[in-house]
């Protein structure tokens, strides 16, 4: 068999089973009623840019039309790509499952919000936009392609950059106190290597 037809069924195989969480989600947890809302509109615009770049990689996976911006890497790298993709699947799933029914899509805060700090939540604040980095990282190496991996990449930092700090206050604003010793003792993306709180 091919070696690239074998990278573009991984590439599927990680593709796929994040879009089918995310709606099975979307689907599961309707969303409730709104206490707050942030930046609407640069949010609607955010998803549906981060939608177009979840429909152009069907192309690569199922056509050659997008050949022309491969790139060379060693095989053994775009391995080290498809775990990369699937670990941020993981990702994305112990998020879900630690988040329940708090989870929006966009920056919200609902009705009986419940600050949760269980599960994934307990060392990192922000473990989905962990996910959607490493899908990224690993797009871009198990690919191959300049086109397919690097938009991905200015999206989630345009994103990221232009959301967290306001996500982090809306959360401030809606549970206070807790929150802010939540932020002592977690990072935004990655486990603290040392809990303040705790060598005090």
């Amino acid at each position: 068999m091919n070696q690239e037809f074998v990278f573009r069924i991984l590439f599927m195989v990680c593709f796929v089973p994040g879009q089918l969480i995310r709606q099975y989600v979307v689907r599961k947890n309707p969303a409730g009623k709104l206490v707050k809302s942030v930046n609407i509109d640069r949010e609607l615009l955010m998803y549906r840019i981060g939608t177009l770049l979840f429909i152009i990689p069907i192309f690569y996976a199922l056509t050659t039309w997008l050949d022309f911006a491969g790139f060379y890497l060693p095989n053994w790298i775009r391995w080290v790509g498809f775990g990369v993709s699937l670990l941020g699947v993981v990702v994305l799933v112990l998020s879900h499952q630690a988040l329940g029914r708090n989870w929006t899509g966009q920056l919200h805060i609902q009705e009986n919000h419940v600050l949760i700090i269980r599960g994934i939540y307990r060392y990192i604040r922000h473990p989905m936009y962990l996910s959607f980095l490493l899908a990224a990282i690993g797009t871009l190496l198990l690919s191959a392609n300049w086109f397919i991996g690097v938009p991905p990449f200015i999206w989630f930092w345009a994103m990221y950059l232009g959301r967290v700090n306001h996500e982090e206050q809306m959360m401030l604003d809606a549970f206070g106190e807790p929150y802010r010793v939540y932020m002592r003792s977690t990072g935004r993306l990655l486990p603290k290597i040392m809990n303040p709180a705790a060598s005090r």
